[in-house]
């Protein structure tokens, strides 16, 4: 009889703030030529999105009844898994039964968009601000993700001729269920005032007709 031990067996979890992965000490797992009787999904998620995950791990999860028990394919079902960045939390159980293993894989999903939310973007339109976000209704997201639009959302005001503007964007779940508002905060803060414009070597066109082409008066 062999014992084999499985680091990445029992659990990887993605860490919302960074999507690193910590993985406890797993106890060895026994082998002896075993063999795959059965792969069992469980997801803990609302029922509303139970389907739609299922499937999505189904084909994910590259590992058949009748298959040997083998370290090397458990580990390749968790990293791949990991990388469809749509489960927060991966637990692999075994158990023998008379004819083979069963593994039962226990999925925990991030959570996903409901709708985006914009507070204070005046005078930018909604559309102006979206764009330049890389989150969308229907998406999961994580912490590290909220934290990314807020660069680019500020830089976009700060195109605008925005100081110093501050940007929050954060995630309001419902009471029931895995979907979350993203909800957008902007204080936009001082604006920079044009002084005085002065223009030299001008021949051809008035001063006004200048200020008009360069769009500041």
């Amino acid at each position: 009889m062999l014992l084999l031990a499985l680091p990445l067996f029992l659990v990887a979890r993605a860490e919302a703030a960074d999507h690193a992965v910590m993985v406890p000490e797993a106890p060895a797992i026994e082998q002896n030529g075993s063999v795959i009787k059965e792969v069992r999904l469980h997801i803990d998620a609302h029922p509303d999105r139970q389907a739609t995950l299922t499937a999505i791990a189904e084909r994910i999860i590259d590992l058949q009844a009748g298959d040997s028990l083998e370290a090397a394919a458990i580990e390749a079902a968790v990293a791949d898994l990991k990388a469809s960045h749509r489960f927060a939390a991966i637990h692999v159980d075994s158990f023998p039964e008379s004819d083979g293993e069963v593994l039962v894989f226990t999925l925990t999903p991030f959570g996903t968009i409901k709708d985006i939310r914009i507070r204070g973007g005046y005078p930018l339109f909604e559309r102006d601000i979206l764009n330049k976000m890389t989150l969308y209704p229907g998406d999961p997201y994580t912490e590290a993700d909220l934290t990314e639009q807020i660069a680019s959302i500020a830089e976009r005001y700060r195109r605008e001729g925005y100081i110093d503007p501050q940007v929050s964007v954060r995630a309001q779940r419902a009471a029931a269920g895995d979907n979350a508002v993203i909800r957008v905060d902007i204080e936009k803060g001082p604006h920079y005032v044009l002084g005085d414009l002065t223009v030299e070597g001008n021949r051809g066109l008035s001063e006004n007709a200048l200020k008009w082409r360069l769009g500041v008066w």
